[in-house]
């Protein structure tokens, strides 16, 4: 009976991380789509490739043109994208190691269903 009880939790366990998983993920679209809306704006304000904004490094320098012009609205929606994608960045890696933990459990489950045998089920006698 106690055994019933471990594999209860490991599946409540496993039913929570796929439900925080689903989550996460649907955060994640969200915010993106909130980022993309933020490119359009400081690529409008800094006449600049919306494909290079997606880079860390072109946006530092972006913020330091702006500081150095004094173009606050520019400088603002900047802090904001860089703000974003920190958050984007946890964020995926949070789901990835959300991932790897269902999939290491997934893994020592299999490995303990081979390990278990069902002796009175063997078409042989055992010792």
């Amino acid at each position: 009976m106690e055994d019933e009880k471990v594999e209860t939790a490991v599946v409540e366990g496993t039913d929570s991380k796929i439900v925080a998983l689903k989550v996460l993920q649907e955060t994640y679209s969200d915010l993106l789509n909130i980022y993309e809306r933020q490119m359009d704006e400081v690529s409008s304000l800094g006449r600049v490739n919306r494909n290079t904004l997606y880079n860390p490094a072109v946006l530092h320098e972006i913020e330091g043109t702006a500081h150095r012009k004094k173009f606050e609205e520019l400088l603002s929606a900047v802090w904001i994208a860089q703000s974003m994608l920190d958050d984007m960045t946890a964020l995926q890696r949070t789901v990835c190691i959300l991932k790897r933990s269902m999939a290491e459990e997934a893994i020592e489950a299999a490995e303990k269903k081979d390990r278990d045998i069902d002796h009175e089920a063997l078409p042989y006698d055992t010792m």
